[in-house]
């Protein structure tokens, strides 16, 4: 195959062009894997700030981790547990942060403070208990004096429409024995209020003794 002049000079500039990519690309390669070891370096020191930092790095060099840096970390990452694990047992001060402290150290307690928070955690629920007892209690008393006073109303009323209905049979018989008329409804009416209520105040007062009313029927004026 012959090739001219202006044939070989392409051929030249395109190896050139070639070798030029192919360059660019090795030192891209270099650069950016540079790069990433100094992230990878930088993420190692700071992994050994904090838990949250350690753990961030266990999960992102996991799988690629060139230096063994995860396993360099392992006496870090036990100082950093210790010291989060005093501070949350300073902080427990909670039904919920004792129940996270119980179950978070329940098989890794180095200081053994499980068994003290896990009392503390039963005095604590014990208590609220006692409270809601006492609350109930507070509110059903709350709830019978009412119902009490209820009834007394009722009873007093009904005591009170009684003697209102025999003034007003009381005083139609005394027009009858002066006029020879009476209001029959009227009558009929009033009499109708102390049968109901001679009927009615024994049992609300049968009921008011049962649910633990002190006072005597007479009481109730």
């Amino acid at each position: 195959m012959f090739l001219n002049g202006d044939a070989i000079h392409r051929v030249v500039r395109d190896a050139k062009v070639v070798d030029s990519i192919e360059r660019y690309l090795r030192e891209e390669d270099m650069r950016r894997a540079e790069q990433q070891r100094a992230q990878y370096l930088a993420d190692f020191q700071n992994a050994k700030g904090s838990l949250i930092a350690l753990r961030a790095f266990e999960q992102k060099y996991r799988g690629d981790d060139p230096d063994q840096l995860i396993e360099q970390l392992a006496d870090v990452k036990r100082e950093l547990q210790l010291q989060e694990y005093r501070e949350r047992y300073a902080q427990v001060n909670s039904t919920s942060s004792m129940l996270a402290f119980i179950e978070d150290y329940r098989d890794n307690d180095p200081d053994g403070k499980v068994p003290g928070v896990r009392r503390r955690l039963d005095a604590e629920l014990q208590r609220q208990r006692d409270l809601e007892a006492a609350e109930t209690k507070r509110k059903e008393a709350e709830e019978l004096q009412s119902q009490l006073a209820e009834i007394e109303r009722d009873i007093i009323w009904c005591k009170r429409r009684t003697q209102a209905a025999r003034q007003v049979i009381a005083r139609e018989e005394e027009i009858g024995r002066i006029s020879g008329f009476v209001n029959k409804r009227l009558m009929r009416e009033a009499g109708e209020q102390i049968v109901a209520c001679e009927e009615n105040n024994p049992k609300r007062f049968a009921e008011y003794q049962r649910r633990g009313g002190r006072k005597s029927y007479a009481q109730l004026q």
